[in-house]
């Protein structure tokens, strides 16, 4: 194990001093308050090895909640530009990772912003069935802070990425997601809501049954 000690940059800039330091093909961030399922980096790697630029799996909430989220089955270019459904502990090819300008949104919606700038390339993502991150959820993680700035960060979103937003209406026709959400989300947009309050109505849209387990959990 290497350790590479910096000033603190943030989570961008974190990653990419780690991946600085190293070589290998694929890359797997970890933040250290989370775990990987047994056998998780080499299901990863073999969908990589079979052509993908990006895999990762289902993703298990423990210790504030228990509960088993389902990810994306797909990078789908229409459906990223509303909600991020890619994990950001997925494994990507370096090679992809550099081409899309790696983790360089600061600390806030990063993950996103890469999974963004994959699909305006036209890299593809894949799901590995199964549970292969363990999340550990609690009050204090990083994502609380986005609440109140979920507004400000999505706008910084439409900005980096124009031409995929742009392309909303002919990524629409492509997309496999489910017609409920492919009619449901555009509408949902056009709400008069805060921002939040509007991203918190896409996830149920997205899976209804999920958000409701993790409301009655919330609630124990």
């Amino acid at each position: 194990m290497r350790v590479v000690r910096q000033e603190n940059t943030g989570l961008s800039g974190a990653r990419m001093a780690g991946v600085g330091a190293t070589s290998a093909p694929y890359v797997m961030p970890l933040d250290a308050d989370d775990e990987l399922g047994p056998g998780t980096l080499a299901a990863l790697a073999d969908a990589l090895d079979a052509g993908a630029d990006v895999a990762w799996g289902d993703v298990d909430l423990f210790e504030e909640v228990d509960l088993r989220l389902r990810t994306g089955r797909a990078l789908d270019p229409w459906r990223i530009t509303y909600l991020n459904d890619v994990p950001g502990t997925s494994m990507v090819r370096r090679e992809a990772l550099l081409d899309a300008g790696g983790w360089s949104m600061g600390s806030g919606f990063e993950d996103w912003d890469l999974w963004m700038a994959f699909a305006e390339r036209g890299r593809r993502g894949v799901y590995v069935p199964g549970a292969l991150l363990r999340y550990r959820r609690r009050g204090g993680r990083m994502l609380g802070d986005m609440v109140d700035r979920h507004e400000q960060t999505y706008a910084r979103l439409r900005g980096r990425h124009e031409p995929l937003f742009a392309a909303r209406r002919r990524n629409w026709r492509r997309s496999r997601a489910p017609w409920r959400v492919k009619l449901l989300l555009p509408l949902v947009h056009r709400l008069p809501l805060r921002a939040f309050d509007r991203h918190r109505l896409t996830l149920f849209v997205n899976d209804p049954l999920q958000i409701l387990a993790l409301r009655r959990l919330r609630g124990a």
